[in-house]
């Protein structure tokens, strides 16, 4: 295993994914901002706040009316 590994390392900066769904526009803003956090500093967490829409959003949702 250790001839796979990436610089002789398990784990390496990298970043992790995280799936969303049944989100808002300010749900995805909190969620980049919160992966861009090691990048960044002085960011104040508690001034956002998860929202969820009324329902899940579908493909459908993004394409124009027939």
């Amino acid at each position: 295993m250790k001839g796979k590994l990436w610089g002789d390392q398990f784990w390496s900066n990298g970043y992790f994914y995280e799936a969303v769904g049944r989100i808002t526009s300010e749900t995805a803003k909190f969620y980049i901002e919160r992966q861009q956090g090691k990048h960044w500093t002085n960011i104040n967490y508690e001034d956002y706040q998860m929202t969820q829409s009324e329902g899940q959003t579908t493909l459908m949702d993004f394409t124009a009316p027939p």
